[in-house]
């Protein structure tokens, strides 16, 4: 059995001041695992290129008044600044893995387990500058973290690392550091995708990311490429207001049970897809990592990672009530587009 990319066409239509008659197609798509709709810009509309347009000059602003500001995580104030975890849960107090370090947070508590991972003693670190050998420590801290978190009762088996990167991505301290979350719950999106995923497998007899990894290769439409046993994908319906990527972790391997290969591949692709979003002109992302879950192989990890930008001249972001409110997408550019751009990087 196929998997149904449903689309849906349509147009809006308006006219110019000038009386001239303006004709737009739109495509409303629907997600073939969750039934989530999106809509996606057959036509860009005549602002959209214009509201997405990278400022060059706003990154080094940023970059100029953190250092005016501060920053708590450089090296020389973190032994002062971060918190420490209690002696049972980490005697040393602080996780460390090469130059990455590991804390409580102690301000944002979304789930149980709430850390920080700072990925290193650089301040500013460019979407180019980032190394595998940066990103394995982080993530070999991380998965640390949620061994020690998963050990202590009711257990902590719905695990996600996180990246708001500057500013335009929510992101309040420019050195590069990574959110940690884990608990006994899933956060809604990973809950709608456990329990779409096992709906699948019980109605097909069959994984749903092994399919869609098939499929999405045979028509060669949104497949960009694999970075070892990590299949990266410009997703059918996407999240983003320009563009995104997904990751599919193979095998539903969990986070605290990867290998060393395995976050390597991990690595490898992000730092492909980091250095796309330069060379496109921005300089902001989201980045989330879903873990798979130990004894539930319906969900593969997925690494979800999207651009964020803001515009000039009132700094207006590109999240709206369409993502806040209607939980509805509405992206500028086609996938197919994305996914034929990024292929060269993966090459």
């Amino acid at each position: 059995m196929s998997l149904d990319f449903k689309k849906e066409e349509f147009t809006v239509e308006y006219l110019t001041p000038q009386g001239e008659k303006q004709v737009f197609p739109l495509e409303l798509r629907t997600d073939p695992l969750t039934g989530d709709t999106g809509t996606v810009f057959r036509t860009p509309s005549p602002f959209a290129s214009l509201r997405y347009r990278p400022d060059p000059e706003a990154a080094s602003a940023l970059v100029q008044r953190s250092v005016e500001l501060g920053c708590p995580f450089c090296s020389d104030s973190l032994e002062k600044t971060a918190t420490r975890f209690p002696a049972e849960f980490w005697p040393e107090g602080i996780i460390a893995r090469g130059q990455a370090r590991v804390f409580p947070n102690r301000d944002l508590f979304h789930t149980p387990y709430s850390a920080v991972l700072i990925l290193g003693t650089e301040h500013y670190v460019e979407p180019r500058g980032f190394t595998p050998e940066v990103l394995v420590a982080g993530l070999e801290a991380a998965q640390i973290y949620f061994r020690q978190a998963d050990r202590n009762p009711p257990g902590a088996p719905y695990q996600t690392v996180n990246w708001n990167y500057f500013p335009p991505a929510g992101g309040s301290i420019i050195h590069p550091h990574l959110q940690l979350l884990a608990g006994a719950f899933p956060t809604n999106r990973y809950r709608r995708l456990l329990e779409a995923s096992r709906a699948y497998e019980r109605e097909h007899g069959t994984n749903y990311w092994s399919r869609l990894i098939a499929a999405e290769k045979a028509l060669g439409e949104r497949y960009i490429g694999h970075t070892g046993t990590v299949c990266w994908l410009s997703p059918f319906v996407p999240r983003g207001r320009m563009w995104d990527v997904m990751g599919i972790v193979e095998g539903g391997i969990t986070l605290g049970a990867s290998s060393a290969q395995h976050l390597k591949d991990l690595a490898v692709g992000i730092i492909k897809i980091l250095a796309f979003i330069q060379d496109q002109g921005q300089f902001s992302f989201n980045l989330s990592l879903f873990s798979a879950v130990a004894g539930d192989g319906s969900v593969w990890g997925l690494c979800h990672i999207m651009p964020r930008t803001t515009t000039p001249p009132i700094g207006m972001s590109d999240c709206s009530y369409l993502d806040t409110l209607l939980a509805h997408a509405s992206t500028a550019i086609f996938p197919e587009q994305i996914a034929q751009e990024l292929r060269e990087y993966f090459r």
